[in-house]
Formats: C-alpha cells, structure tokens, sequence
C-alpha cells in the first residue's frame, strides 16, 4: 500500500519553512534501517495494524518495526535516553 498523493502534498506544505523534514521512502528503502539487526514479528508494516483495537485506516501509509541486536554482535551499544545515529541514504 502506498499513501495518498494528495495527503503527502498537504504534509509538504505544512512541513514547508520549518525545521521538520518529511521523508517518504519505499519498504525497501525504510528495510535498509534494519541492517545488522533481527527483524521482529510483525516485521516491517503500517503501524496502524499493531493496534488490536483496530485503529482506523489513515490517508498517510507509516511503516514501523523492531529490530533486536543479534545477541554476540560487536557494535555500539544503545542506552535508554540517548540519541539513535540512523543512516542516510
């Protein structure tokens, strides 16, 4: 699924001149963000389906997931609190 041409244009507009930036990325694009880590279930899917109490449909597609640092991995570890450093591409 993909979101709404409409409703992106209107989150551009509204994020225009300010300090938010939007970033619509495809799910191959948002998969690379997990890279080096285990991919929970559900995986990567709209956020709206990990309520239970089935949250209504949206205009704007947001694609969540968890990951988990594979046990015995090097790697920095992350604390509570401290900024994630995510990687631009």
């Amino acid at each position: 699924m993909t979101s709404d041409a409409g409703a992106m244009a209107e989150l551009r507009a509204v994020a225009a001149g300010t300090p938010l930036q939007t970033y619509f990325r495809a799910r191959q694009q948002i998969l690379r963000f997990f890279d080096g880590f285990e991919l929970l279930a559900p995986g990567l899917t709209d956020v709206q389906r990990w309520r239970q109490d089935g949250a209504s449909s949206t205009r704007l597609k947001i694609a969540g997931g968890v990951g988990r640092k594979p046990s015995g991995s090097s790697g920095p570890e992350l604390r509570l609190g401290e900024p994630v450093p995510l990687p631009h591409y």
